[in-house]
């Protein structure tokens, strides 16, 4: 049987650095303009590798944990052993799912002698890890508490006045409370 032919950037890695910036850094600066590109990351060709790679890596995290979270839970799903991040293999047909993946900067794959070695950055394993943390029962009950203590303040406030102030509550509830809140996060729990 024949090993499927794949083509796939290789990086060069030192002491098999995982994480996301030190991979993307063995790309060219066209490369990641044409990485950033792909992930609609705003960059310009006049920016410095480094500004180029901070983009694409903000870009990789930010879809990793958003458009690409179901896939990326598939593919850890599908792995033999979750606490590695290195897997050794023989030949490249044995990835040839993940390549579409490979070109948008969420695993990687460096040769090293006979084998290859497909990369998972540490922040792709830490945006899949905390997909995976189950929501507790405990932070389940805070929330709901504070939902009701700040509808509850909604409530007075509309009926005394007509509206509400989503700024107005978050200064009472910082005032009172120790746990403070942003003004993003009291909308968004009204």
């Amino acid at each position: 049987m024949s090993d499927i032919q794949i083509e796939v950037q290789l990086v060069k890695t030192k002491d098999l650095e995982t994480d996301l910036g030190s991979l993307l850094k063995s790309y060219t600066k066209d490369q990641l303009n044409e990485l950033a590109k792909e992930l609609h990351a705003e960059t310009k060709k006049s920016w410095k590798k480094d500004k180029i790679i901070a983009a694409v890596q903000e870009s990789v995290i930010d879809q990793a944990s958003t458009i690409y979270a179901e896939i990326l839970e598939d593919v850890f799903s599908h792995l033999p052993d979750t606490d590695s991040q290195v897997y050794r293999l023989e030949k490249l047909g044995a990835i040839q799912a993940f390549v579409p993946l490979i070109e948008k900067g969420f695993f990687f794959v460096s040769k090293e002698a006979d084998t290859y070695l497909f990369i998972i950055p540490d922040e792709i394993k830490a945006v899949w890890q905390e997909s995976m943390t189950p929501v507790t029962s405990e932070a389940s009950d805070e929330r709901t508490k504070k939902e009701s203590i700040l509808k509850e303040w909604k409530d007075r406030q509309v009926a005394i006045f007509g509206s509400y102030s989503a700024e107005h509550l978050t200064a009472v509830w910082n005032r009172y409370y120790d746990d403070n809140l942003t003004v993003k996060e009291v909308a968004d729990l009204l």
